[in-house]
């Protein structure tokens, strides 16, 4: 099997209010960017988008209300992810 059909990858999940403001991410998500999970609660989603590189960087937008945004990206290491946005708003 081709390793990069077999590769895995992480899924990292970011919940924001109507404010833009992350009321909820995962572990993978705190992992990645080097921080706690509980330190990403409360922070603007511009700050996400600060925070990654590349590719993944251009996922934290603002989905539309009430909605999801998913992205298959690569990072600058070539690591793949989901990255998943939902609006509570």
């Amino acid at each position: 099997m081709d390793s990069a059909v077999s590769a895995s990858f992480r899924t990292l999940v970011a919940r924001v209010s109507p404010e833009d403001i992350v009321i909820y991410a995962n572990g993978a998500l705190a992992a990645y960017l080097k921080v706690r999970k509980r330190d990403l609660i409360g922070s603007p989603l511009e700050v996400l988008a600060q925070r990654a590189r590349g590719e993944i960087s251009s996922c934290f937008a603002r989905p539309e209300s009430g909605r999801a945004s998913n992205h298959l990206v690569t990072d600058e290491e070539g690591r793949v992810f989901e990255a998943k946005s939902y609006s509570d708003g």
